[in-house]
């Protein structure tokens, strides 16, 4: 027997082994980022079922008076800051609020921007891409709204009345804000 030609197919087995879970890893990689863009998953995520706090809404660049307006109230107030800023901000909130049965989600971006809704009422959230986004409004109203479709929620979210940024698909900064009146 000889042992030299052994000790090659050795190696060759060890090169093919080590390929092999190269190409398994590239493709857990490619299946995490596909699954984490469709459904918002996302294993870096914070899940210390606090609510999300307004300090992580980071605005998106301005291109006109309207955009920059949108952005400034997309920009929660720190929680340190001063009440009259607070103020200011809900009172742009209530100004930009409109009434409505839907809001539309395109881009991952709500229309209204704004959405004034009486507490318990029904809200159709209506998705314009072809892909399903997910909207999470705080830890125990998260929605799956398919591609294409609507999902209908009940607006009675556990800290009643006020202001609630929505996120889409995990995406940093709000895509929307429900304002939730009586």
């Amino acid at each position: 027997m000889n042992f030299k030609n052994l000790s090659f197919f050795t190696k060759k087995n060890h090169l093919v082994a080590g390929a092999n879970i190269v190409l398994l890893v590239v493709a857990l990689v490619f299946g995490y980022f596909i699954v984490s863009q469709q459904t918002g998953f996302s294993l870096f995520q914070k899940t210390n079922n606090q609510t999300i706090s307004p300090d992580l809404f980071t605005p998106l660049p301005q291109n006109s008076e309207a955009d920059s307006t949108d952005q400034e109230v997309l920009k929660w107030p720190a929680e340190d800051a001063p009440l009259e800023e607070k103020q200011r901000h809900s009172d742009l909130i209530k100004s930009l609020a409109q009434d409505s049965e839907y809001v539309d989600i395109a881009d991952c971006k709500g229309k209204p921007l704004v959405t004034r809704v009486n507490r318990g009422n029904s809200l159709t959230l209506r998705n314009q891409d072809a892909a399903t986004h997910v909207i999470r409004v705080d830890e125990n109203n998260v929605f799956s709204v398919p591609a294409g479709g609507t999902k209908e929620i009940v607006v009675n979210f556990k800290q009643g009345l006020g202001n609630y940024g929505y996120v889409c698909d995990g995406k940093p900064g709000p895509a929307g804000i429900l304002f939730v009146v009586e």
